[in-house]
């Protein structure tokens, strides 16, 4: 049985193959939103698959399109998986996960742990930004989750703009930059948190600021909001073991907090939507691999 697991029409694209359950390929694409041809026909050497396995639900993610008023991007179908995934000449059955799922699971089974909590922080994904996991053997339990407009991901991405950054891009550099500056406008920036980041920062009041003080608040409120998770997975689950996961983990400043509460802790290869394409097949099959 030849599954693919695809993330795509995404920042982040990516694809996977699995033959009876082992991984044999798996790519990011060089294309930011879909499969590149080179990509494709490399995972076609192992044949077609018999079943797709999908990194997000598309009707929620359209549904969530509408509540933003992201009009363009929700009425558009060609979008779908199924007519993006017809016009790669790829008529396979199509599985669909959650996105936080799909990150959840690529992290807990590809560990080398047989429990553990897993915390998942992202930008967004159809409507979970925050998702907190517990499991066990093989299985997997959503404990808790928090929901657009709030997110940590956008968050961050939103100051790295304001910054004069690109967003989605340079989160790394304004993480550094930030241990250069002092949190001056922590108690402003944490504000924002309650706001939709979504749209960028359209009413910072604050001119001429410091871009390092600024990068250092932002990095401060993100900080402080990483423990508050961490402390509600410890509250979740009883396990010893935690994993950080989705795009926030890729902020390596904050990873002292888990270690403060957890006796291990767990970074994934992969975090990023990149791994989603094969955490999607591993939240069907449920088995354990090793990267």
């Amino acid at each position: 049985m030849i599954y693919w697991g695809i993330n795509a029409l995404n920042h982040d694209s990516s694809l996977s193959v699995f033959d009876n359950d082992q991984l044999v390929y798996s790519n990011r694409s060089s294309n930011n939103l879909t499969i590149d041809q080179d990509t494709l026909e490399q995972a076609l050497t192992y044949g077609k698959p018999t079943k797709v396995f999908w990194y997000e639900r598309p009707i929620l993610k359209k549904l969530r399109q509408l509540y933003a008023g992201q009009y363009t991007q929700a009425f558009d179908l060609q979008q779908l998986p199924k007519f993006y995934l017809s016009s790669l000449g790829i008529k396979a059955p199509i599985v669909y996960v959650g996105h936080h799922h799909s990150h959840a699971a690529a992290a807990y089974y590809t560990s080398d742990v047989e429990d553990a909590v897993v915390l998942v922080a992202d930008a967004i994904g159809e409507w979970d930004t925050i998702s907190i996991w517990e499991c066990q053997d093989t299985n997997m339990r959503k404990v808790y989750s928090s929901v657009y407009p709030y997110s940590l991901g956008l968050f961050y991405s939103a100051f790295t703009q304001l910054s004069g950054m690109e967003p989605v891009k340079d989160e790394g550099r304004f993480m550094y930059l930030s241990k250069t500056g002092r949190p001056l406008y922590k108690d402003l920036v944490k504000t924002y948190l309650k706001e939709n980041c979504h749209i960028g920062i359209r009413d910072w009041p604050v001119k001429d600021f410091s871009q390092e003080d600024l990068a250092s608040s932002v990095q401060s409120v993100f900080e402080d909001e990483i423990e508050r998770l961490v402390l509600i997975a410890k509250d979740k689950s009883k396990s010893k073991n935690i994993i950080f996961t989705g795009g926030c983990a890729y902020n390596t400043q904050s990873h002292y907090i888990l270690d403060k509460h957890f006796q291990r802790v767990i970074i994934p290869k992969y975090p990023g939507d990149r791994g989603s394409s094969i955490g999607a097949v591993l939240a069907k099959t449920k088995k354990k691999l090793t990267l």
